[in-house]
């Protein structure tokens, strides 16, 4: 009997397949049919470029790409840092120049001390040849040459110190190294310091021990003259008003900084001062305040320029060691950070050469 041959197209799987295959280009979306084609058209550029390049420089383009945002982080981490580095800088430049300015003005309110009690003065030329070089040094960074010559006109307007204390010459000569001082710490930008500790050893020192030199010469002087009258009182109450505003200052400072700060040298040296200039605070006011009805001869009030003065160099002492304390902590904030990132830019080009 002969066979009847039947083509394979005909058999039951071919047309189940055939069916199937209709039945899925009408269900499935153009869309979705046509990804394929509209990656590749996506990736074209890409591929007309890394096409012609090796295998192992694809790769490190790979690996390099992803580091940009690294480098670009520890670069504006590295800027930040520089920035709070050279801020603290100029602080220190800041602490270097009030030394002088801060003796300049002990020595005059000292000396006019001693021509109200009749005792020996300061040395008013030494003082004022310090702060001339101090301001020749750092004068032109601080921007302090206006307020430096008034400063030395007015005291060079005493001479040799020995004019009387009633004389306008002192407060003018007190009020323009005052000022001078104020321009420095204002332009160097310690009074914009921004840590805790040395922000309120940066008051102390800087603010307060300033305000107490030129209130306690001038309180004295205003309670030992002139005649009694509400207006001289209210004066009196004024200057010895703040005068006492600026000791109460100092203690406040010292009482926040002390146990904000980590450093045992820069709280003692700042609890001793604080101890000295405190005793001396008490015995002024004690001495001034009768001054307020009547006034006093001029050895009733005591002249403590001297002994308030003399704390000074150990209150800048401080703040510059937490300054420098500072500028060292950035930068070993800043080496690590440098150190780890080379490190792992290092080991990655590494791996990826290989």
């Amino acid at each position: 009997m002969a066979q009847v041959v039947t083509r394979s197209s005909d058999s039951p799987v071919w047309a189940t397949s055939r069916l199937a295959l209709w039945i899925a280009a009408r269900v499935n979306p153009p869309s979705l049919t046509n990804r394929s084609e509209d990656v590749s058209w996506f990736l074209k550029p890409a591929d007309l470029v890394l096409g012609r390049l090796p295998l192992q420089v694809r790769i490190l383009l790979l690996v390099l790409l992803p580091l940009i945002p690294l480098v670009w982080t520890v670069a504006a981490y590295a800027s930040t840092q520089g920035e709070r580095i050279n801020f603290a800088s100029e602080e220190q430049t800041g602490v270097a120049y009030e030394r002088p300015a801060i003796g300049l003005l002990t020595a005059v309110d000292s000396s006019w001390d001693a021509v109200r009690l009749g005792t020996q003065g300061s040395d008013l030329a030494g003082a004022l040849s310090a702060f001339k070089q101090a301001e020749a040094q750092y004068g032109s960074e601080l921007k302090t040459s206006d307020a430096a010559a008034a400063a030395v006109r007015a005291v060079e307007a005493l001479g040799d110190g020995k004019v009387p204390s009633s004389d306008p010459r002192w407060p003018a000569a007190s009020d323009a190294v005052m000022a001078v001082t104020t321009a420095a710490a204002n332009n160097s930008n310690l009074i914009l310091d921004p840590d805790l500790d040395s922000f309120y050893v940066m008051d102390a020192a800087v603010v307060r021990i300033p305000t107490l030199l030129d209130g306690a010469a001038i309180t004295a002087e205003v309670a030992t003259s002139g005649k009694e009258s509400t207006d001289r009182t209210a004066n009196v109450a004024v200057e010895l008003g703040a005068f006492v505003a600026a000791g109460d200052g100092l203690a406040s400072d010292v009482a926040t900084a002390v146990p904000a700060t980590t450093n045992a040298e820069v709280a003692a040296a700042m609890k001793s001062a604080n101890d000295v200039i405190s005793g001396q605070v008490e015995k002024f006011s004690k001495g001034a305040k009768p001054g307020l009805t009547k006034p006093l001869p001029n050895g009733a009030v005591p002249g403590i320029a001297a002994a308030v003065g003399a704390q000074s160099p150990a209150t800048l002492d401080a703040l510059n060691t937490l300054l420098a304390a500072r500028i060292a902590g950035l930068e070993k904030s800043r080496a690590i950070v440098f150190a780890v990132s080379a490190i792992v830019m290092a080991l990655v080009l590494y791996l990826a050469y290989a």
